[in-house]
């Protein structure tokens, strides 16, 4: 199940991160709305975190098994795994809430007449 859990985290990363990166290179400027940098910094960070929160429940699971595997009930070791995986699919979404207030569009040449414009974070726009 863990195994699952991070093998979609992985896909995430591919197609949130990867691929939506390849593509603004290629067109060296954000194509997309507000809502959309928002969105796409949100999710692909929201991939990083996750990624690493499972890592981190298979590091406590194989630690569980290895201290209490005399004590361990077959019919409580799912439902601790499904709970561990619902926390840390929580926890990868809360941790990136700050990217839906930090990132936005800005037109970097601040002209109408040709507009560059980029995703990028308020303390880049500010210095």
């Amino acid at each position: 199940l863990l195994k699952l859990h991070l093998a979609v985290s992985d896909v995430m990363i591919l197609l949130l991160k990867a691929l939506p990166d390849m593509l603004w290179i290629l067109t060296y400027e954000w194509k997309g709305t507000d809502a959309m940098c928002k969105t796409f910094k949100f999710l692909s960070i929201a991939s990083f975190y996750l990624s690493s929160n499972i890592v981190v429940c298979i590091a406590i699971d194989r630690l569980r098994n290895v201290l209490g595997a005399k004590r361990i009930r077959p019919d409580t070791g799912v439902r601790h795994l499904l709970m561990r995986s619902k926390v840390a699919w929580l926890f990868a979404l809360v941790w990136s809430f700050p990217q839906l207030v930090v990132f936005q569009t800005i037109d970097v040449l601040q002209n109408p007449a040709a507009p560059w414009i980029q995703c990028t974070d308020v303390w880049s726009i500010h210095r």
